[in-house]
């Protein structure tokens, strides 16, 4: 039973008992209409309610078909594998030799040569990772990969002139890594590790569309 018809068997009763109706009608008039005007008034706050969380996920969600997310999802996947590699390569060169000031052999000099043409490896593959999914990248996400490319690319190149000059004899072993590229390695862990956390979030803000 609805309210219009409450209200119509209520009238009919009213009716029924002539003037006294007339007062009891104007305060069951003015119930009735107190009732609604509250009902309207919640049902308002709570569409409003409805509204503005949803209005909160549109603009904090971007909402994208399952075969964009899967790629995407590939592409972060493979990035990620990447600059990890570059990370652990770059870390291994820089600090093995920190505090080891021992003559070193030709046969040392063969295999961190070797570790070298490793690193020139992996930072190439993560620079060929990163350029050919370019277009798909987020700009902001894509300029931070490409700074610690780029500061990788710079320690790669101090550690390809020192190889050569240990190999020339002008250097020593203790004098291929310095406390300064020590130093550069460090920020780029800051940034790798600022960038995981981004992209963390980034990818929690996408929203796969049914």
């Amino acid at each position: 039973m609805d309210g219009k018809t409450i209200w119509s068997v209520a009238s009919a009763i009213i009716v029924s008992l002539g003037g006294a109706g007339v007062i009891i009608s104007a305060v069951l008039g003015f119930t009735f209409r107190f009732v609604v005007n509250r009902m309207e008034k919640n049902y308002q706050q709570r569409q409003s309610k409805e509204l503005e969380k949803y209005r909160y996920l549109l603009e904090n969600h971007r909402y994208i078909t399952k075969s964009q997310y899967d790629r995407e999802f590939e592409i972060y996947r493979l990035l990620s594998k990447h600059f990890f590699m570059l990370l652990v390569v770059l870390y291994t060169f820089t600090s093995e030799y920190i505090d080891c000031k021992i003559p070193g052999t030709s046969t040392e000099l063969d295999e961190k040569t070797a570790e070298f043409q490793h690193l020139a490896k992996v930072l190439t593959d993560a620079q060929s990772v990163l350029y050919e999914n370019a277009p798909f990248i987020p700009q902001n996400i894509f300029t931070q990969y490409v700074d610690i490319y780029w500061k990788s690319n710079e320690l790669f190149w101090v550690y390809n002139n020192r190889i050569k000059d240990w190999s020339l004899g002008k250097i020593g072993r203790d004098d291929l890594v310095t406390e300064e590229e020590q130093s550069k390695f460090s920020e780029i862990e800051k940034e790798a590790e600022a960038l995981t956390i981004e992209l963390r979030n980034y990818l929690s803000s996408l929203a796969v569309a049914e």
